[in-house]
């Protein structure tokens, strides 16, 4: 395994960046239509400090690169701080510098500080992908703690002799580090790192020699597919699964509260599981929807999906989200997620289809008789 530093990830960031701004109408509106502050360049908008989140064994695992564009609007780019997950880049998104996570961290830590001191971890850290919190650190007496920075709900990690999690929607802590296979397969991820990294880097580094960002004659275009799914945050810290499908149920014409979609997925303390998802489904809607589960998780399984305009629930260890569209880049293919968390507003962003934590799909379709 091997650690990528800063200034690599930030040469990622840029050429990702400028991959997703490098577009033709119709797919030009999200990303070359952001204003850019007067005088700034689009391959020097990554030039501050990354904001870093660790593994809960307290090793860099991402660094967050944030760029401010006119008014309260900020774009993300979130690179792995480690060859081994096979691609430079985990996922882009837009937000507002009123979501940003960097000012609920510095107040959490502080407060944390105040009561723990210096066994408090001093960066973020990423409890059960994509959910983050502050750690404090055992004392020998007792394990670590997480406390997750939007409901401060604690969450303890497990020591290192803990099992791997299983794929299902129950609450958990994990490091990703535990998802890789083995040593065949980690040396073919270090490769297609490697080979993504080199052409973000080629396309930052022509942008920055020839003065101009963009390149519309670079390359074949890029194609997306984007379905209107509404977006709902997850009322609980345990109603990711339940957020999801009521996500896709409204998609379908289903109206349901968070609670009634809870009963049916018989949801618990922890969360509720995927058989249980996919009997909540059907219930709800009647018998007028059918829903399979598929533990594959395989990019080409959603796009087909999606391409028959339906949105699937996008599983993985931990946590649901919504798989609503998806994009093929020249260096990589994405899938358009709408992720319940954080608590009461979730977010959308684009994720890597070559990123570890895709467990498992489960497909929502309508029955002959719906």
């Amino acid at each position: 395994m091997a650690e990528v530093t800063v200034e690599r990830c930030r040469l990622i960031a840029t050429g990702t960046f400028l991959e997703f701004a490098d577009t033709q109408p119709p797919l030009a509106s999200e990303w070359t239509l952001l204003n850019l502050p007067e005088g700034s360049s689009p391959t020097r908008i990554f030039d501050g400090d990354p904001f870093r989140i660790d593994d809960i064994s307290g090793i860099p695992l991402f660094f967050d690169f944030i760029a401010d564009f006119e008014g309260d609007e900020q774009v993300v780019v979130r690179g792995y701080a480690n060859t081994v997950f096979g691609t430079p880049v985990d996922s882009i998104w837009k937000q507002t510098t009123a979501d940003s996570y960097v000012h609920r961290f510095q107040g959490l830590y502080q407060r944390l500080h105040d009561t723990f001191g210096d066994r408090v971890h001093k960066n973020t850290v990423c409890y059960c992908y994509p959910k983050l919190g502050v750690m404090v650190t055992g004392d020998g007496q007792a394990q670590s703690v997480i406390y997750d920075l939007y409901d401060e709900s604690e969450h303890t990690v497990p020591d290192s002799e803990a099992a791997p999690p299983d794929n299902d929607d129950a609450l958990t802590v994990y490091s990703p580090f535990q998802l890789i296979p083995d040593a065949a397969d980690i040396k073919a991820r270090e490769a297609d790192f490697l080979e993504k990294e080199a052409k973000y880097a080629s396309l930052a580094k022509s942008a920055e020699e020839a003065g101009r960002p963009f390149f519309h004659d670079n390359e074949a275009g890029e194609t997306e597919k984007i379905l209107n799914v509404p977006l709902y945050g997850q009322e609980t810290k345990v109603f990711c699964a339940v957020a999801t499908g009521q996500m896709i149920l409204m998609y379908h014409g289903f109206t349901k509260t968070q609670q009634d979609i809870a009963v049916a997925m018989k949801t618990g303390p922890t969360g509720t599981t995927n058989p249980n998802q996919v009997a909540g489904y059907e219930s709800i809607a009647n018998a007028k929807l059918a829903a399979t589960f598929d533990e594959t998780a395989q990019y080409n399984e959603a796009r087909s999906e999606i391409d028959a305009n339906r949105p699937l629930k996008s599983g993985s260890p931990g946590h649901a989200r919504v798989a609503i569209g998806w994009r093929e880049n020249p260096t990589e293919n994405w899938l358009r997620i709408n992720d319940p968390w954080p608590v009461n507003s979730g977010v959308q962003r684009w994720e890597s289809s070559a990123r570890l934590t895709w467990t498992n799909w489960i497909y929502v379709r309508r029955t002959a008789g719906g």
